[in-house]
């Protein structure tokens, strides 16, 4: 069974996928036509709001994601950068033995399906500054910003 849910929030409208009791995607900005408010979709977005507010630091709902084994690989190593801290395409592609696999390392993070719980937007280039994020770098800065307070 999946469900999807949409909320509207002042950064745009967080779209949340729910299949076999855990959180498959959450997506800005892109509304799905099948809509069910589910206990674990509020659950997810009330834990979502709680973090834009600054009032959480991590999430507790149940996610699965689905992708290459490489992707994956990726994913878990974003799930492991704490909040506050960041790190860089290069570090990841390192962390999980492919040493020269930066960019893919950032086409992986482009493709992540969970929206901030997977936090692709802690990853940086290695000369610090900001560089790629599916949903723009204005919201990338604000996250980081936001997680640097």
């Amino acid at each position: 069974m999946r469900d999807a849910y949409s909320y509207k929030t002042d950064i745009g409208t967080f779209t949340y996928l729910e299949e076999n009791n855990a959180i498959t995607s959450i997506s800005l900005n892109e509304i799905h036509t099948n809509t069910k408010e589910t206990n674990l979709i509020k659950q997810a977005h009330q834990e979502m709001m709680e973090y834009l507010k600054e009032e959480r630091f991590d999430f507790t709902f149940p996610i699965h994601y689905s992708g290459t084994e490489f992707q994956e690989k990726v994913w878990h190593a974003l799930l492991e950068i704490p909040y506050g801290k960041t790190k860089s395409y290069k570090e990841i592609a390192n962390q999980i033995g492919h040493d020269k696999a930066s960019r893919a390392v950032g086409s992986a993070c482009k493709n992540n399906p969970l929206l901030i719980v997977v936090p692709c937007h802690r990853v940086i280039a290695s000369n610090g500054k900001l560089t790629g994020y599916a949903y723009g770098l204005s919201l990338k800065e604000k996250l980081l910003t936001l997680e640097s307070r």
